[in-house]
């Protein structure tokens, strides 16, 4: 058994996004509020981070983390890159590094980014996260004893990469397709975790519809959906979704079978 918590479920520009006065953005219910999305998972003693949104430090406060054993990067877009600066507090409570799964395309954006962290001359100066970094590729690979297999998913033209766990829990974020053999990987997941970023269609993200006819063909036991812009209203949107399928909310915590 294992605990999820979904420490942000917004999209890039968080909700509320700066100067909009909608509905959502203007909502009391606080499962409309949307800091950038993220995860954290425990499982045998292992802390699992999946991506270090925009707003890691606010998210760790908030849930009372310090610990994070292994970084599993779903790619290097800002929003769920720029928090590994504020895991430097972590590595320093920790007093051990911070080990980093990336594909190799991804980790060449993060050393540009992020150059103070892998610069090796850099990084004896201290104050700086230490990391340890692992280059996955499509092959499955073992953090802590788990089985995690990467799996291929299209954000637009970029390619990315979901995550499933031990055959049984599968996380995927800023999707706008996933390939036949992603959904062969992941035809017996029993808890998904999918993007729905709007009603309306997007060029290189699921709207709700592609969510739902995804997460019918894949047929999980349940499915959460996250990163959702302001177009989506928590309460509203929540009475015409399938009785297995749920919208994700900050500060949401599962216990998920893997």
């Amino acid at each position: 058994m294992a605990v999820l918590t979904f420490l942000g479920t917004g999209t890039s520009g968080g909700i509320p996004e700066i100067g909009c006065s909608c509905p959502a953005c203007s909502s009391t219910d606080s499962r409309d509020k949307r800091t950038r999305t993220s995860a954290y998972l425990t499982y045998k003693k292992q802390h699992i981070l999946i991506d270090a949104a925009t707003d890691l430090r606010e998210q760790f406060l908030r849930e009372h983390i310090s610990k994070v054993d292994h970084l599993f990067l779903t790619h290097a877009h800002a929003d769920h890159c720029l928090g590994l600066d504020d895991l430097r507090a972590v590595s320093f409570i920790q007093q051990k590094p911070i080990k980093i799964y990336v594909k190799k395309h991804h980790l060449t954006e993060l050393h540009k980014r992020f150059y103070y962290i892998f610069n090796e001359p850099l990084q004896r100066g201290g104050g700086i996260v230490k990391t340890e970094t692992v280059t996955i590729t499509d092959k499955i690979f073992y953090p802590g004893g788990l089985a995690v297999t990467p799996l291929k998913v299209w954000h637009g033209k970029l390619e990315i990469t979901g995550f499933c766990f031990n055959d049984k829990f599968t996380y995927i974020s800023d999707a706008s397709d996933l390939p036949r053999e992603t959904l062969a990987k992941i035809s017996n997941t029993r808890t998904l975790v999918l993007n729905a970023l709007r009603h309306r269609p997007h060029a290189t993200h699921l709207c709700l519809k592609q969510s739902l006819a995804l997460i019918k063909k894949i047929n999980p036991k349940r499915a959460y959906l996250i990163h959702m812009c302001h177009d989506i209203l928590h309460a509203r949107d929540s009475k015409s979704l399938p009785a297995n399928v749920f919208f994700a909310y900050d500060g949401l915590k599962l216990k998920i079978d893997i």
